[in-house]
């Protein structure tokens, strides 16, 4: 009787520890392909690193040398926003009111917001309102 019990107990813990030697291949197997998928990334990176300063080098072979050049002056035009708002208007006229004004000199972009009571259309351009 004894030995059957010490038997059955062997079997048992036999049986669990395979099942838990399955389980941490199991998570060996997964580590070890999160890890080869973290080395082909960090490759492809260094590849892409490698290309970058290829196409660097050549490029300044190449290309031409920037050199200052004092005659040329920047002036950079500041950008406004105007909004136009039109009451009882239809979407129609609304349309053709947005239309005439992205039309105009120094209209950068338009953005329409149509409602019938109070419609916007608003205005990114440079220069001031008045001139607008």
């Amino acid at each position: 009787m004894k030995k059957l019990i010490t038997v059955t107990l062997c079997l048992a813990f036999g049986v669990a520890s395979l099942s838990a030697q399955s389980f941490f291949d199991k998570i060996d197997n997964i580590a070890s392909k999160v890890d080869n998928a973290s080395r082909k990334v960090d490759r492809a990176a260094n590849t892409a690193e490698r290309a970058n300063k290829t196409g660097g080098k050549l490029a300044s072979m190449f290309g031409k040398k920037n050199k200052p050049d004092e005659t040329k002056t920047t002036e950079v035009a500041e950008t406004m926003q105007t909004t136009i708002n039109v009451s009882n208007a239809s979407l129609a006229t609304l349309k053709e009111l947005n239309n005439i004004v992205n039309g105009l000199k120094g209209v950068e972009s338009t953005q329409m917001k149509f409602n019938t009571n109070r419609s916007i259309i608003k205005v990114s351009h440079t220069g001031s309102t008045d001139d607008l």
